[in-house]
């Protein structure tokens, strides 16, 4: 399927995969794609291609100045990532099992070449849910507090979803996740957190019990929270974090039938076949047919709902021009967001839900509890 009606952001994915060519665009072009890298929260990522091909130096100064400033707040971030995660070690040096870390703070805190400048915006953690309300009372203690203090927000977190409420630091303003699974216990898939635990991979070197997902699981984690979850906000991005495990993971033997098998076996199949389609189809990565068809024979969509699919995320995978209003782009992601509501819950619960959340939008209505 082509993806042609969206042909800025088809060029800033080209000018991602091949950096050199961006020096002999226009300036027009030129100054189109840092906007649309600074809305993907990718601009550090872009400037960072150039520099591993030692081709900084020769962009125009005007382009250098907006690349190393978004270094410096890559680094920020970086810098806030690892004393944010030194302090819920420290919260939580009581509680048992380990604290196994998710997407940016694995991909950064493992030193992985893809997370290289990429920007964070919360710590998420998986634990044991027996260890729930160790982790929360420990963070507690040390300055973290409910950001969803209204009733039903707090039984929607705890009784259907796979996460305790956020918590946000009163002082620093940083958030953390803590998460007992990677899908809510109420939806249409439900992979094993035990076994997610049991597998995960220490941190080299830390005595405080940090651990990163193995890399299968790290794999189906990505494609389930875009794919399953529906959260396309950062959506780019996050298949960019996918092209750089599989190109990464992949070079150990084994590596695409041990993911073949554990999205089988984790109840993750689906997921994971529409994002080695995605990651194929818009960013080239190398990943063998015969893999994608395995996993279109596991768990893959009828032909119909795939056409459907792929036309969906497309709109919202690949980036719209800065200045323009895509309705299409709109029109996608509000019916990707539904469909990741009907994933997640059961008919009568979800309707309960959204007539819930429909009274609570209403100024002239009390808000609901319950």
């Amino acid at each position: 399927m082509s993806f042609s009606r969206q042909p800025s952001g088809q060029e800033f994915i080209r000018f991602l995969r091949h950096p050199e060519q961006l020096l002999n665009a226009s300036p027009e072009t030129q100054d189109l794609m840092v906007r649309i890298a600074r809305r993907q929260g990718l601009l550090a990522r872009l400037g960072d291609e150039l520099r591993q091909r030692k081709l900084l130096d020769t962009c125009p100064p005007r382009l250098v100045r907006q690349f190393e400033g978004a270094f410096t707040i890559a680094q920020v971030h970086a810098r806030m990532l690892r004393w944010e995660v030194n302090r819920i070690q420290r919260a939580t040096e009581d509680c048992p099992g380990p604290l196994v870390l998710f997407k940016g703070a694995a991909y950064l805190l493992g030193g992985h070449d893809w997370a290289r400048e990429r920007l964070v915006s919360d710590v998420d953690i998986l634990v044991d849910r027996s260890c729930l309300p160790c982790i929360e009372k420990g963070l507690k203690e040390h300055g973290w507090e409910a950001v969803k203090l209204d009733e039903y927000d707090q039984r929607y977190y705890r009784d259907w979803m796979h996460e305790i409420p956020p918590l946000r630091h009163s002082y620093r303003a940083t958030e953390v996740d803590v998460h007992h699974n990677i899908l809510p216990p109420t939806g249409r898939r439900r992979p094993d957190p035990q076994r997610l635990l049991k597998d995960a991979t220490p941190l080299p070197g830390d005595e405080l019990r940090l651990a990163t997902l193995c890399p299968a699981d790290m794999v189906l984690h990505n494609t389930a929270h875009l794919f399953q979850d529906g959260d396309f906000r950062s959506g780019l991005r996050q298949l960019l974090d996918l092209d750089g495990m599989l190109t990464t993971f992949s070079t150990a033997d084994g590596f695409w039938e041990n993911l073949r098998d554990r999205a089988q076996d984790m109840d993750l199949a689906r997921p994971l076949y529409y994002g080695l389609l995605m990651a194929s189809r818009i960013l080239r990565t190398p990943i063998p047919p015969k893999i994608i068809e395995d996993m279109n024979q596991i768990g893959g969509p009828n032909p119909l709902l795939r056409v459907v699919m792929v036309h969906l995320m497309g709109h919202l995978l690949i980036p719209t021009h800065p200045d323009k209003t895509n309705r299409s782009a709109a029109m996608a992601g509000w019916l990707l967001y539904l469909r990741s509501h009907w994933l997640r819950m059961p008919p009568l619960l979800l309707a309960r839900h959204l007539w819930i959340k429909s009274r609570r939008k209403d100024p002239g209505k009390r808000q609901a509890t319950v």
